[in-house]
């Protein structure tokens, strides 16, 4: 014997997110196209861990690319790169 439910309007997820639960988490960053992809290569500081970058500051790196400072938090930072968000070091000595 089968019990037949029927099927919801929307489903749980969606009506959670309607109802503002989900509405307070981080902002999204930027699009790396948006941010990075027209910039000339004259306006990026090469990546070095005794380098010190701030937020929004444009950085090429040797295996990542080109990226954007997304977050400073000490001695990490946050940084864009087209294939997504990498935490790096910088301001510390080799």
């Amino acid at each position: 014997m089968s019990i037949h439910r029927p099927k919801r309007a929307s489903s749980r997820k969606e009506s959670a997110t309607a109802r503002g639960a989900g509405a307070s988490g981080p902002p999204k960053p930027p699009k790396w196209k948006e941010a990075v992809g027209e910039q000339p290569d004259g306006a990026f500081a090469s990546y070095a861990t005794a380098s010190t970058f701030e937020k929004d500051a444009l950085v090429a790196h040797n295996k990542f690319g080109k990226g954007i400072v997304l977050e400073v938090d000490g001695n990490k930072i946050q940084i864009l790169f087209e294939e997504g968000i990498r935490k790096l070091l910088h301001g510390t000595p080799s």
